[in-house]
């Protein structure tokens, strides 16, 4: 995987972020995850897209393990995510043997 480009990552921080938290619980498809920072320990709130199947949220996370909140769920794996505006806890797990192509064409 390549490595993000230091102007997405920094439009995605600065940009992108802070305004899709805001939005994101009233966009189909959209929810905001809350991991534990792994050096802070404060939360720490991502909008991510995906989709809820049964009791499971799937997503595909756009860089992979460099991602941030990937480190810190990888770090302490309780989350909550707040989907259409009502929070729910859960468990949070990285598949590596998960084909994220395929993975993709099932989700929204």
């Amino acid at each position: 995987m390549t490595k993000p480009r230091p102007f997405v990552l920094s439009f995605q921080r600065r940009i992108a972020n802070p305004v899709a938290r805001r939005v994101a619980r009233y966009l189909p498809g959209q929810v905001v995850v809350e991991t534990t920072g792994r050096r802070s320990g404060l939360p720490r709130r991502t909008p991510v897209a995906g989709t809820l199947v049964g009791s499971t949220f799937w997503l595909v996370t756009e860089f992979g393990r460099e991602s941030q909140y990937v480190r810190n769920l990888e770090a302490d794996p309780h989350v909550r995510l707040q989907i259409r505006g009502k929070w729910r806890a859960g468990t949070a797990a990285v598949l590596d043997r998960d084909d994220p192509r395929e993975r993709l064409k099932q989700l929204p």
